[in-house]
C-alpha cells in the first residue's frame, strides 16, 4: 500500500493524503468526504480528483452506501443514511376551558377563530390544530355553528331565511341589508349553492316597458300640461278655469294672479298667430282686459313668456323679434 504523505497537498493545496484518508474513514459517501475537505457536495471535478487519489492510495471505501441506478446507467447514487430523530414523549394537554365555556363561546361568536379567542387562545397566526380540536369537541357536543358568517357576508341562518322567505331578489337583498345589484345577487347565489338552496322561486327584476317616441305633432295637446309643469316647478300655482275664457291658465305668481294664454309654433319661420278666430273668420287681437301673459312653445321646445303689452293689438308675431323673452326650454321635461 502506498505511503501516505501528510505534507503533500492536492487540488490547490486544500488537503493532504492524510486528510483524505481521515475524511473517507469518517464518511459513508463521497458527498460527505467532499464536505469534510471543504468542498460543496456537488463539486464533481474535485470529487474525481479525490476518487482517483483514493484508488492510488488503495483507501477502503467498502463502508460507503450505494444504490444502483436504473439499467443502462453505469454510475451509482450515494444515499446518505440519517439517524431517526428520537421520539418526543407523549404528554396529555389539559384544556383551558370546560364544555360550558365552549357552549357560551360558540353561541356568542360568528367564527371559529372568535371562539378560540374567547377561550383564551391567540389566533393571529396559525392555530389550525387548536381550532380543529375546538371544532371536534363542539361536534361531539352537537353545538350548532350555522349562525357563523366567518369571512362570508352573511351567516348560513340569515341567508337561508332570506332565500326561503323571499319571493323576489329585492326582498332577499333587503333582508340581507344590501342593495339589489348584480354583484350582491352573485354573492347570494354562491352562498345558496353552498347550502343547496333553490333560487328558482325568486322573481327577476321586471324590465321597463318600452315607451313611445316623442311626436311634436302632439305639442299643441301637451302645451297646457307642459306650461302647468313649468310654472309649478318654479314655485307658482297654476289652475285651469272652470269655464271657457280668453286665457288657458290662472297662475298665482307669489300673490299676483296672472291670466296666461298658451300658444304653440311649429312653423320654421317662427310665425305665431296670437289672435283668436272670431265670427265669420274675423280675428280680434287680445287686449290687456283678456290676458296678462303669453306662454309660447316653438318646435325646438323653447319657451317664451311674453307680456300682453308687447303683443296688444297684434294678430300674429314672429318669434325672432322676441328672443329677449326666452325663459328656458321644455326639452328636459320629455327627454
Amino acid at each position: 500500500m502506498p505511503t501516505l504523505n501528510k505534507h503533500t497537498r492536492h487540488d490547490a493545496m486544500r488537503w493532504s493524503d492524510e486528510d483524505l484518508a481521515s475524511a473517507i474513514s469518517d464518511s459513508d459517501n463521497w458527498s460527505s468526504v467532499a464536505r469534510l475537505l471543504g468542498y460543496a457536495p456537488t463539486a464533481n471535478e474535485s470529487r474525481k480528483i479525490m476518487k482517483a487519489r483514493a484508488e492510488e492510495l488503495q483507501l477502503d471505501t467498502s463502508h460507503f452506501r450505494y444504490v444502483p441506478r436504473p439499467a443502462g446507467d453505469r454510475k451509482s447514487v450515494v444515499v446518505p443514511i440519517r439517524p431517526e430523530p428520537p421520539a418526543k414523549p407523549l404528554t396529555a394537554k389539559v384544556p383551558r376551558w370546560t364544555d360550558d365555556d365552549l357552549k357560551v363561546a360558540v353561541a356568542d361568536s360568528t367564527s371559529w377563530r372568535e371562539v378560540a379567542r374567547k377561550l383564551g387562545y391567540r389566533t393571529s397566526s396559525g392555530g389550525g390544530a387548536t381550532i380543529q380540536a375546538i371544532k371536534n369537541r363542539a361536534e361531539t357536543l352537537q353545538l350548532t355553528s350555522t349562525h357563523f358568517s366567518g369571512n362570508r357576508r352573511w351567516s348560513d341562518d340569515k341567508i337561508t331565511k332570506a332565500v326561503t322567505e323571499g319571493t323576489s331578489w329585492t326582498e332577499v337583498t333587503v333582508t340581507l341589508g344590501v342593495r339589489n345589484t348584480s354583484a350582491n345577487r352573485k354573492a347570494v347565489t354562491v352562498g345558496a349553492a353552498r347550502l343547496n338552496l333553490n333560487l328558482d322561486h325568486l322573481e327577476t327584476a321586471q324590465q321597463p316597458q318600452p315607451v313611445g317616441e316623442v311626436g311634436l305633432e302632439r305639442l299643441r295637446e301637451a302645451a297646457t300640461t307642459i306650461a302647468s309643469a313649468w310654472f309649478t316647478l318654479r314655485g307658482y300655482h297654476p289652475s285651469l278655469p272652470l269655464e271657457a275664457r280668453a286665457y288657458d291658465l290662472l297662475v298665482d305668481m307669489r300673490g299676483k294672479v296672472q291670466r296666461v294664454q298658451i300658444k304653440t309654433c311649429m312653423a320654421s319661420s317662427g310665425q305665431v298667430v296670437v289672435a283668436p278666430g272670431g265670427r265669420e273668420g274675423v280675428r280680434v287681437a287680445y287686449s290687456a282686459e283678456d290676458v296678462d301673459l303669453f306662454f309660447i312653445l316653438d318646435g325646438d321646445l323653447t319657451i317664451y313668456l311674453i307680456p300682453i303689452s308687447e303683443i296688444v293689438g297684434k294678430q300674429a308675431i314672429s318669434l325672432g323679434g322676441y328672443r329677449r323673452f326666452k325663459v328656458g326650454s321644455a326639452s328636459s321635461l320629455i327627454n
